[in-house]
């Protein structure tokens, strides 16, 4: 029921989903500090309608934006998601995760 993709990130349901994200999981995948945002790893209509979590990776806007712009422009969904796995692999390295 959206016309668009910015128009659901406005939305009342959206607002719900990304607290109850925000809510499960408390610290950002990237850097572990407390996140502010919501990263969709994949689509499905069970994921967009607020009925699974699972491709759903709690950020802060730092690293969400890091992993979804490279030189002003934006990154494919697969960049994206490339990009994240590297830093949490960092992360958790270092043992921040």
């Amino acid at each position: 029921g959206f016309d668009s993709y910015s128009e659901y990130l406005k939305s009342d349901l959206w607002d719900s989903i990304r607290a109850k994200v925000l809510i499960k999981f408390p610290k950002c995948c990237g850097c572990g500090n407390k996140p502010s945002e919501v990263h969709h790893t994949y689509y499905t209509e069970l994921n967009l309608s607020g009925h699974s979590t699972e491709a759903m990776v709690p950020l802060c806007r730092k690293c969400h934006e890091s992993i979804e712009f490279r030189d002003g422009k934006k990154s494919t969904l697969k960049q994206a998601n490339h990009r994240l796995a590297n830093m949490v692999s960092k992360q958790r390295k270092a043992g921040r995760l």
